[in-house]
């Protein structure tokens, strides 16, 4: 796409125009192409997100409540996170279920898995209180027993230390009910923001798609200067794909709280782990670095756009 509008720039100025009018239908080709493929692996990594990480997947379509048949797919909605329901919601039915048949149609929602980590957790501190010589800290935790188990119950007793360390004196008083409720909720990450960043992602991604078939169609015209609205289209459509890029990345980084290795350390316990001084020496000189390297690659790219392509 940055290189299909950057083409498109040096053709409406009429600058360049054989050397632009060949990167533009190269940029077109290489784009389809390359966005088709994107729109494949997406698709299969959904399909795995949903198979390892659910509520991740669940919090991408804002799913409550799995129900019978094969689930809708969630358009356009506002998600209602207290009462777990989607107000105004614009949805195609059955089209989730579609999309991951051969695997499971209608997967858990997020209050399905809010409800299964609640009796697993009871369970637990059912089996844990039964068991004889368990030993406590301070908190009133299981010192010994975090790695036992299932991988699920390992991850519920790291969610719980976590609960338990933030709520402070109130973890106390609460019965095993709402200590469940917490530890529940807890596993669930920033449903608002996720949705957001999941639709930001796909409808930048999907309107480059459009644009890069567009400019295919007519890359003839294009290299010639003859379809001026799609030439302004594409340039205007430049940011299109950081924003995908870095809406991805939200997606996938808070789609995984509340936790920094899924199961095996949460956020609240990485960030309790002390820095050392040449730590932050080594986080400045990367973000100086960083910096430098951002100055020199814009100065480099604006030059170059000054200057132009060359032929020959």
């Amino acid at each position: 796409c940055f290189v299909m509008a950057l083409s498109a720039m040096h053709l409406r100025r009429s600058r360049q125009r054989e050397a632009a009018g060949a990167s533009i239908r190269f940029g077109a080709m290489t784009a389809i192409d390359a966005l088709s493929l994107t729109l494949l692996s997406g698709h299969e990594s959904a399909s795995l997100v949903a198979e390892t990480q659910p509520r991740k997947f669940a919090a991408f379509e804002a799913h409550w409540k799995a129900e019978e048949g094969w689930a809708p797919m969630v358009l356009f909605g506002i998600p209602d996170v207290e009462r777990g329901v989607n107000r105004h919601e614009i949805a195609v039915p059955k089209l989730m279920g579609m999309l991951m048949s051969g695997k499971d149609g209608n997967p858990p929602g997020l209050l399905d898995l809010e409800a299964r980590d609640r009796d697993r957790f009871l369970n637990m501190s059912r089996d844990e209180a039964q068991q004889p010589g368990v030993s406590h800290n301070a908190q009133g935790l299981d010192t010994h027993l975090p790695w036992q188990g299932s991988p699920e119950e390992r991850g519920l007793r790291l969610l719980r230390n976590a609960v338990a360390a933030q709520s402070g004196e109130a973890w106390f008083s609460w019965s095993d009910t709402q200590r469940a409720e917490a530890v529940a909720k807890a596993a669930r990450p920033n449903v608002t923001m996720v949705f957001w960043a999941f639709r930001a992602m796909v409808f930048s991604g999907g309107l480059c798609m459009l644009l890069a078939a567009l400019a295919f169609w007519h890359r003839q015209a294009l290299s010639q200067g003859r379809a001026p609205h799609l030439m302004m289209a594409l340039q205007w459509a430049t940011p299109l794909p950081w924003v995908s890029i870095i809406a991805g990345w939200a997606v996938a980084e808070v789609g995984r709280q509340p936790w920094t290795i899924t199961g095996l350390l949460t956020t609240f316990h990485a960030s309790l782990h002390p820095i050392l001084d040449q730590g932050i020496l080594d986080v400045l000189a990367h973000l100086l670095a960083a910096a430098l390297l951002t100055w020199i690659y814009a100065s480099m790219a604006e030059m170059l756009w000054r200057i132009g392509p060359r032929v020959g």
